[in-house]
């Protein structure tokens, strides 16, 4: 339990810092009569991902390293504790170099359909169809992650693995 601690604190003070950090680059506001708002809005949001890369990587890292072998408690108290961050879940991804289906699956599952599940079933629908234009059996992987998804409805339109089987069979 106290390796569960660890994370959920590394989870929790790690948004505190980067919730601060990034309320800092937002408060310089972008004037949106500018035909180039987008451009800088986007610009923003890559230098802020680069400057607290390593740390969102540690975290990701942590987090997918260990999700597998968590018990259905300990995964809920993952889920509950990355819903109420204002700043991290958004900005989890895997690392490049562990970059794959089996991860970016795995870290899908994590985040839980973080704070706007269209973004996270549009990032599934791309997923699969990667893994279709590679010819790769990866019914396999999905059949053995989709049981660490949860089970709860969250926003009243399913639950993340209700989501995904449904999503995942009309693709499979």
């Amino acid at each position: 339990m106290d390796d569960i601690k660890k994370l959920v604190d590394l989870v929790v003070t790690s948004d505190a810092a980067l919730t601060r950090a990034k309320t800092a680059v937002d408060a310089v506001e972008i004037d949106r009569n500018d035909p180039d708002w987008m451009a800088q809005a986007q610009s923003r949001s890559s230098e802020y991902r680069a400057a607290h890369q390593h740390l969102l990587h540690k975290i990701s890292r942590a987090l997918l390293d260990t999700f597998e072998s968590r018990t259905a408690a300990e995964r809920i108290l993952i889920w509950d504790t990355l819903a109420e961050t204002v700043t991290l879940c958004d900005y989890l991804d895997v690392p490049a170099e562990e970059a794959g289906f089996e991860n970016e699956l795995l870290l899908l599952i994590i985040k839980n359909l973080g704070s706007d599940p269209r973004d996270r079933l549009l990032l599934l629908n791309d997923l699969i169809i990667v893994e279709q234009k590679k010819n790769l059996q990866y019914r396999e992987t999905v059949q053995r992650l989709l049981p660490l998804a949860d089970d709860r409805d969250k926003y009243g339109m399913g639950s993340t693995r209700d989501l995904l089987q449904k999503a995942l069979s009309t693709v499979l």
